[in-house]
């Protein structure tokens, strides 16, 4: 799901942000001060050190065995 929202100070969008934190999984923007963020056009692009959910699935598979 994907949700828009404008606002005008970043205290707003952390006061808006702070009670779903557990439930987003990535905040897509230009500098949030004090988010990490993912540039625009980036969010479907991950890098190699980009885990789903901060999981580790590689390494969690090869402790399996």
């Amino acid at each position: 799901m994907v949700y828009y929202k404008e606002y005008d100070m970043p205290g707003e969008l952390k006061e808006m942000i702070e009670p779903h934190r557990e439930k987003i999984q990535c905040i897509v923007g230009n500098g949030i001060p004090d988010e990490q963020t993912i540039p625009f056009g980036e969010a479907q692009r991950p890098g190699l050190s980009d885990y789903a959910d901060g999981a580790d699935v590689m390494r969690f598979l090869s402790r399996l065995a």
